[in-house]
C-alpha cells in the first residue's frame, strides 16, 4: 500500500520522475504486483487459520494450489521479470549520472 501512495504522490509532485528512468517505475510496478499476489494468499491463510482444522477450505486441496502455491509462483515470476527489466544496479548508475 505504500508503494502504491509513494508512486502516486511522487508522480503528482514531481512529473520529471517517470522520464529520469522507466527502470524505476518498471520496480515499483515489481513490488505492488507481488506485494498484491502475497495480500491474496495472505488473506486466504486467515481465512483458512479462521475456519479452524475441519474448515472447507483446509479440507478441498484445490484451494491450496490455486491460492497458496499459484500467487507465489506468480510473484517469483514477477520478481524475476522485474529484475531482469529493472535492473537496479543499472538504475543506480543511471540516476548518478543525473546529478549536476
Amino acid at each position: 500500500m505504500n508503494e502504491f501512495r509513494f508512486s502516486y504522490s511522487v508522480a503528482r509532485v514531481c512529473p520529471f520522475y517517470r522520464h529520469i528512468s522507466k527502470k524505476w517505475w518498471f520496480l515499483n510496478l515489481t513490488l505492488m504486483l507481488s506485494s498484491i499476489l502475497i495480500m491474496v494468499r495472505s488473506i486466504v491463510r486467515l481465512v483458512e487459520f479462521v475456519e479452524g482444522y475441519d474448515g472447507f477450505i483446509i479440507s478441498h486441496e484445490y484451494f491450496i494450489y490455486v491460492f497458496d502455491a499459484v500467487p507465489m509462483l506468480l510473484a517469483a515470476i514477477v520478481f524475476i521479470v522485474g529484475s531482469f527489466f529493472g535492473n537496479i544496479f543499472t538504475t543506480i548508475t543511471e540516476c548518478q549520472s543525473l546529478k549536476p
